[in-house]
């Protein structure tokens, strides 16, 4: 019933938080630079590993005229 309906509701959710927390680790903690982009080319997201290397800020790689300097 209702009851259990709710609780695979909950489990769902903590099943895909625990997804998005191993993903947003792996990501912050792979060798290598990862930048996620919107169809627009537009950033979402720089892991740590890409700031460390080109030596921008994580809000200026989100910039597009930091991309300018670039090519």
């Amino acid at each position: 019933g209702t009851h259990s309906d709710i609780h695979a509701r909950k489990e769902q959710r903590e099943a895909q938080r625990r997804q998005a927390d191993l993903l947003d680790s792996v990501l912050a903690n792979i060798p290598i630079g990862v930048s996620i982009a919107t169809a627009a080319g537009e950033l979402e997201y720089v892991n740590d590993f890409m700031v460390r290397t080109l030596g921008w800020s994580a809000e200026e790689l989100r910039r597009p005229e930091t991309w300018a300097e670039v090519y």
